[in-house]
């Protein structure tokens, strides 16, 4: 088989139409990786590579378009590649590409997702360490990051948590109402210690 002309189809794609008839949609790395611009002769071993490399190439490219809406953690890419139904392999070799041009990387994906979660959010840290490890975040990685908790932050999270019960609970009061308060901020994800010495400031 010989390639015979390409046509642009779309921002990465390109149509090969082949001497036998066939047309081949494919992705443009597809074509610069397996050197079809100036070899355009393709035997039966290399259309199959070919073939492979551009499902390959699909799977990337859904997960560019799936990153785009916020960062992803190497876990979450290969929970969807897995329902993409890609195989171990494929899964392997998309992941690794995209580590290569640093489009995915889970240190990164830590320290952006504890900012933004220190910043508009009302969670304690480990609550938010909680959703790092179900994120697939190595410990080590989230270990690494642990200095990124700002102490005032969480003081000022705390305080403003403390102030809100106090004004929306009309009917409790005394240690019933703190216990209550207590309880809610440590399901928020605070540091007991930093809890119980802040509410010792108030007076119930």
């Amino acid at each position: 088989m010989r390639i015979d002309r390409y046509e642009k189809i779309s921002k990465d794609k390109y149509r090969l139409f082949l001497d036998n008839g066939e047309v081949l949609d494919l992705y443009e790395d597809v074509i610069l990786e397996d050197d079809l611009l100036y070899n355009k002769n393709i035997d039966s071993i290399k259309y199959d590579n070919i073939n492979n490399d551009n499902v390959i190439a699909e799977f990337y490219h859904n997960c560019l378009s799936y990153i785009k809406s916020r960062l992803r953690s190497e876990k979450e890419i290969r929970n969807y590649l897995i329902k993409k139904k890609a195989s171990d392999e494929q899964i392997n070799k998309v992941v690794n590409k995209l580590k290569k041009n640093n489009i995915i990387n889970d240190d990164y994906f830590c320290k952006c997702f504890i900012h933004d979660k220190l910043m508009f959010s009302m969670q304690g840290e480990y609550k938010i360490i909680l959703e790092l490890r179900n994120a697939g975040i190595d410990e080590n990685i989230i270990q690494n990051n642990y200095d990124l908790f700002d102490k005032k932050i969480m003081r000022e999270k705390i305080n403003k948590l403390i102030e809100k019960y106090l004004k929306s609970d009309k009917k409790n009061n005394g240690f019933k109402l703190k216990n209550k308060i207590y309880t809610n901020l440590m399901n928020q994800g605070f540091s007991k210690d930093m809890i119980l010495e802040i509410l010792s400031s108030y007076e119930f």
